[in-house]
This record gives structure tokens, sequence and C-alpha cells, in this order.
């Protein structure tokens, strides 16, 4: 963390926190919630939470829970770099050449950066696990940037023009029915 802990002067800054969440989320924000997150979040700093309060409205698609800022303070840059690899690992593994979408935009970035999936799926075990450093290093700057998600096309998609047409909205949304793309 890069400061102390929050103390009562930063009650109305961290409200603007939660009321620009509110405000984008459809929820409105009372005294008494702000009370509640204030007191669960108050170990932490405030540049911390609005640090973590703007990534919030960039990634959660629903107002965030107390517990939603912790684990994304108790996350480090490397740490997160590194999840992120394994959840990139695990989505070559189980989808392979098929279309990928992610989450977290910066996953898509960094791997398209270095090629794309297919291309990485295809190197062999040890130059693989080398461009893991290139990814981790990527990807930490991707983060800091405001990006939209991607897809990462696959091979099928990749030969089929139709899709390569396709909207990126309309692949998002066929990914998210279970639908191949």
């Amino acid at each position: 963390m890069r400061g102390t802990k929050m103390i009562d002067s930063d009650q109305e800054r961290f409200g603007k926190i939660l009321a620009a969440l509110g405000e984008a989320h459809g929820k409105h924000i009372t005294a008494p919630r702000i009370a509640i997150y204030f007191k669960v979040l108050k170990p932490y700093s405030i540049d911390d939470l609005e640090s973590v309060g703007g990534k919030l409205l960039e990634t959660n698609e629903f107002f965030p829970a107390p517990a939603a800022f912790v684990k994304m303070l108790a996350v480090s840059g490397d740490d997160a770099a590194v999840l992120a690899w394994l959840s990139f690992c695990e989505a070559l593994e189980r989808h392979g050449d098929n279309a990928l979408l992610f989450d977290d935009a910066a996953i898509g970035h960094a791997v398209n950066k270095l090629g794309g999936h297919v291309k990485l799926g295809k190197l062999p075990e040890k130059e693989f696990q080398f461009r893991k450093q290139d990814f981790l290093r990527i990807y930490k700057f991707m983060s800091r940037q405001k990006l939209e998600p991607v897809v990462l096309i696959g091979r099928y998609s990749s030969k089929n023009p139709r899709r390569i047409g396709d909207s990126g909205e309309n692949q998002a949304k066929a990914l998210a029915e279970g639908k191949p793309v």
C-alpha cells in the first residue's frame, strides 16, 4: 500500500468513490452504506482506494462489495500479472485455437502483442514458457491503460470471412452464450 490507513476526514473523499461506482451501476448510495464501507476499508489508504475504485469502475459489471476492494488491494502488480498468465494458459489449454475473450482486457491485448494465442499455442513448451516473461512485462503495462476487451480470433474464426467481419460485440455475445465463434 502506498499510504496509511484512512482517517475520518477521508470519509467525504471516500463517499465520492462510492458515488461514482453507484452512478455507473444504478445504485443509490446512502450515508449508512458509505459508513459501512468506510469502516471495513478504513485500514487502507484513500489514495489506494481511489485507484482501486477506478479499476472497479472499469472492470466490474456490478456494484462491488467491500471484499472486491480488499481483493484488488491484496494483489500486487507482479501477482496480478502471474494470475493473468495462468488465466491465459488455462484458457489456451481448455479452448485451444477457438476464439477467446477475457474479462481482463489487458490479457487479450498482451496476447495480441505476442502474436496471438494461436501462434503462442503452437510454440514448443520451452519457448512458450520463455514468452511468459514477455507476457508479464506487457501485461503490467497494459493493465495500467484504459482498454476495451478484445476477442482473440481463433484458427476457425480467422478462416471464416463472416466471422472476421463480424463485430467483436457479436462474437463476445456468442462466447457468453457458450456458442462456438
